[in-house]
C-alpha cells in the first residue's frame, strides 16, 4: 500500500474515487492525498452509484443525461433482441476447472432480466453437470469458459461430447462466448457494454453510437 499512496500522491489528484471495501484506516489515509469519495458496492444499482460519484463532483446534471440516454438506447434494443429470440429462454454457463456452474449476477440481472426483459430458464449461482444442463435444455446459452488451462482443456473435451452436442442450443448453434470483462463487473460503463454485446450477440447489429466520452468526465 506505501507505493500506491505514494504513486498517489505524486500524481496530485483533484480527488480520489473508490469502493467502501476499503477499510477505515486506509480511507483516512487516502482522504489526506485528496478529498475521496467511497462508493457502496453492494446493495445499490449502478445508477445510485453513478449518481453519487456524479454528486460529488458536482456532475449530476451529466448522470442524469447517460441514464436518460441508457433507457433510450434499452427500449430499442429490446424490441430489436425481443423480436429476434422471441420466447427462447437462456442459460449462463460457467466453465471453471474441471466444473459447469451455471451463473447468475448483478449485472446480468440488470440488464438481460431487468431491461431487456429476456426468460432465464435459471437465475443463480450453483454447481452444475450436463445432465442437469440437459434437463434445462434452454434455446440458448451464454457461455464463460476461465482462461486457465485446466478450463480450456475441459472445455475441449465438453464440446465433443454427445450430451453436449444433443444440447438444443448447441443443435441450433445458440451458444455464445462471453468473457468476464464486462459481464461479470457491475458499474454504468460494464452495464452499457453488455447491453451493446447483448444486441450484437443476438442480432448480429452493431450498437449505435453512444456516450462518446465513456472514459472521460461525467
Amino acid at each position: 500500500m506505501k507505493r500506491i499512496y505514494k504513486k498517489l500522491r505524486q500524481a496530485r489528484p483533484d480527488a480520489i474515487i473508490g469502493t467502501d471495501q476499503v477499510c477505515p484506516s486506509e480511507k483516512k489515509k487516502i482522504n489526506r492525498i485528496a478529498p475521496s469519495f467511497f462508493v457502496p458496492a453492494e446493495h445499490i444499482s449502478w445508477k445510485e452509484q453513478l449518481k453519487m460519484v456524479a454528486r460529488f463532483l458536482e456532475r449530476e446534471d451529466r448522470a442524469e443525461q447517460w441514464i436518460e440516454r441508457y433507457e433510450f438506447k434499452v427500449q430499442s434494443a429490446r424490441e430489436q433482441i425481443g423480436s429476434a429470440l422471441g420466447d427462447d429462454k437462456i442459460l449462463v454457463v460457467r466453465i471453471h476447472g474441471q466444473n459447469i456452474h451455471m451463473y447468475w449476477n448483478r449485472g446480468l440481472e440488470d440488464v438481460l432480466y431487468q431491461d431487456l426483459k429476456l426468460e432465464a430458464v435459471y437465475r443463480g449461482n450453483e454447481p452444475s453437470n450436463i445432465e442437469q444442463l440437459t434437463k434445462l435444455d434452454p434455446d440458448r446459452i451464454l457461455l464463460v469458459v476461465c482462461p486457465e488451462a485446466l478450463s480450456r482443456a475441459y472445455w475441449l473435451a465438453l464440446q465433443h461430447s454427445v450430451e453436449w452436442r444433443q444440447l438444443k442450443a448447441v443443435r441450433s448453434r445458440k451458444t455464445y462466448h462471453i468473457l468476464s470483462d464486462p459481464w461479470f463487473e457491475y458499474s454504468a460503463v460494464s452495464i452499457i457494454r453488455m447491453l451493446d454485446e447483448a444486441l450484437l450477440l443476438f442480432t448480429g447489429n452493431c450498437p449505435n453510437a453512444f456516450l462518446e466520452n465513456v472514459h472521460g468526465e461525467l
